[in-house]
């Protein structure tokens, strides 16, 4: 990983996370979101990406976990 870079690893009850409509978060929702926002502190991305997954289920319940580990390799200051 190069200085700045963020590594993010989920499970797949993110991207099958489902609306009431059966649609399917998925991947191109995920990276989209992880684009727009890859300049937050890994704590609001966390956040902002369950903020958008339970609110794309619009109350559904979901049959899998929801897990994400995230990484980012500080910027060199030295």
């Amino acid at each position: 990983m190069d200085p700045g870079d963020l590594l993010f690893m989920y499970s797949d009850g993110i991207t099958e996370a489902e609306s009431p409509e059966d649609e399917e978060f998925g991947m191109g929702r995920l990276i989209d979101l992880l684009r727009r926002h890859q300049e937050q502190t890994l704590t609001e991305l966390v956040q902002t990406v369950d903020e958008r997954v339970t609110a794309f289920a619009a109350g559904r319940s979901q049959g899998d976990d929801q897990t994400v580990l995230t990484v980012r390799r500080l910027l060199d200051t030295s």
